[in-house]
Order: structure tokens, then C-alpha cells, then sequence
């Protein structure tokens, strides 16, 4: 995460005299799910998702910045840098269902989760290799 002070909204905050409360909210959110996240997939995945040739990539919110807990779903791709291998689809795994385990259940007994899938369309949670 970039330090809040390198960021150029909290430059322009700082410049003209004013906070912007949700913006500096979602920052400190921010640095905690980052913190939670990386907690959470070393218990559950191991070192695997961060190796040589292979690393989770955060786009939409998270890697914004702007991450609201429980409001916001977790843009994800296990980037793989070379061949793929076939422990990659596993490991892609690994992490869907990590992600899986931090939930609240809801008044009508629903579960939402904290680290929430991304939207339909199969652009995020999976592996793609650098290389093709």
C-alpha cells in the first residue's frame, strides 16, 4: 500500500485545509483488509500465491486504495509469470476458497462475505499467465 502521504488525494486535502472522512476512511480500511488479506491467505494457502513465478494481483478498490469492508468485492488474479503449471489452477483454488471463510451471517441468514467475489464475468479470482 502507498503511503497515505505519497497519495495525491490526501496531497490536495492536505493543501486546501479540508478531510474528506469516507476517502480517509476507506484508506484505513484499506490498509487493514490488505493486512487481514495477506493474514488470511499464509494461514489458508501458504507461501504459494507469492512465489517466484507467481503472485496475487488486487485491482478494483483494494489496489485503489478505496476499500470499503464488507461493501466492497475483492478483484483478484494469480498472475503467473512464465509456463503455467497445473499446481496453479490449484492454488487459484486455494485462494477462492480462502477467500470464502470471512463471513458475517445476515438478519435473514444469509452469508456476506468480507473478501467478496468479484462480478460474473470470469475477469477476476483466477490465473493467467504473463507469457501468452
Amino acid at each position: 500500500m502507498v503511503a497515505k502521504e505519497s497519495r495525491p488525494v490526501f496531497q490536495l486535502s492536505a493543501s486546501l485545509g479540508c478531510q474528506w472522512k469516507n476517502i480517509e476512511r476507506a484508506h484505513e480500511q484499506t490498509v487493514t483488509a490488505e493486512a487481514d488479506l495477506l493474514a488470511l491467505l499464509q494461514r489458508d494457502v501458504g507461501d504459494k500465491f507469492a512465489s517466484e513465478d507467481a503472485n496475487l494481483v488486487v485491482f478494483g478498490s483494494l489496489g485503489r486504495g478505496e476499500w470499503i469492508d464488507w461493501l466492497s468485492d475483492l478483484d483478484w488474479t494469480l498472475l503467473v509469470d512464465g509456463q503455467c503449471k497445473p499446481g496453479h489452477f490449484q492454488i487459484a483454488q486455494d485462494i477462492r476458497d480462502a477467500l470464502k471463510t470471512v463471513y458475517q451471517t445476515t438478519a435473514n441468514g444469509n452469508k456476506e462475505y468480507r473478501f467478496a467475489a468479484p462480478g460474473p464475468t470470469g475477469t477476476f479470482a483466477t490465473w493467467v499467465s504473463a507469457t501468452n
